[in-house]
């Protein structure tokens, strides 16, 4: 799944992502872990998880998608 492939969840829950979840995926533990969840339930409030992580994973492996998009600096930073 890549970002440009994602929808929105219809129902407009909040979304809720905890530190196991992201650790899970391959960030390392410290700042980083809240600094994405901080991320997520900012500007993908309304993504269901099963979308969440996979974007997450994927501004993992390929960190050029950060430069795209200013609301991942931080991340980046991390």
């Amino acid at each position: 799944m890549t970002l440009a492939s994602i929808s929105i969840n219809k129902i407009m829950s909040k979304l809720k992502l905890t530190g196991k979840q992201i650790r899970a995926i391959g960030y390392n533990e410290g700042p980083v872990i809240s600094v994405a969840m901080h991320t997520m339930c900012t500007h993908f409030k309304h993504h269901t998880e099963q979308d969440a992580l996979p974007i997450l994973k994927e501004v993992l492996e390929v960190p050029e998608i950060t430069w795209q998009m200013k609301f991942w600096a931080k991340l980046q930073k991390s």
